[in-house]
């Protein structure tokens, strides 16, 4: 019976990159346990340029970044951006970004994608909270109310009796 050529070795495939459309399904992280040989292929593929196994590795982090967003997104800040929106943003910035990350397990990823989550917060709250002082909203100081000093000496008081 004649070999097919296809086939490879089970101890060939061990150290083989999987291709792109052999990536398996979130097998990477079950539970507490990490596969780490699995989790630094899909990070090699990542950083090749597979969207599908940098999908896997943030795919398991999306509903801790909710939680963090979740908490971390004040009140004024969720009238203009929802916390899965936040979220979006992260991954996005992950896509583009992968090449730069530098750890080799799980941990140093979720550190990584939460920090790129509190950029994405703080900017979203420099965005917004710089729209309040914006100096097209200002007045001239002409037609402000007199301010009233909270600690009068007898010269400020006459000077506003006048």
């Amino acid at each position: 019976m004649k070999e097919d050529p296809h086939k490879t070795n089970p101890a060939q495939q061990e150290h083989k990159v999987l291709p792109e459309q052999a990536l398996p399904s979130s097998t990477w992280q079950s539970g507490t346990t990490v596969d780490h040989e699995l989790f630094l292929q899909l990070l090699r593929l990542a950083k090749g340029g597979s969207a599908d196994a940098l999908g896997q590795l943030v795919e398991s982090n999306q509903s801790y970044l909710l939680l963090i967003a979740n908490q971390e997104v004040d009140g004024y800040l969720q009238a203009k951006v929802g916390a899965s929106d936040v979220v979006q943003e992260t991954l996005a910035a992950a896509h583009q970004n992968i090449d730069k990350f530098q750890g080799h397990s799980p941990e140093e990823l979720r550190g990584w994608l939460r920090a790129i989550l509190k950029n994405q917060i703080l900017a979203y709250t420099r965005q917004y909270s710089s729209a309040k002082r914006d100096v097209n909203r200002e007045g001239p100081v002409s037609n402000a109310a007199p301010v009233r000093d909270l600690h009068p000496t007898p010269r400020t008081t006459a000077a506003y009796e006048k």
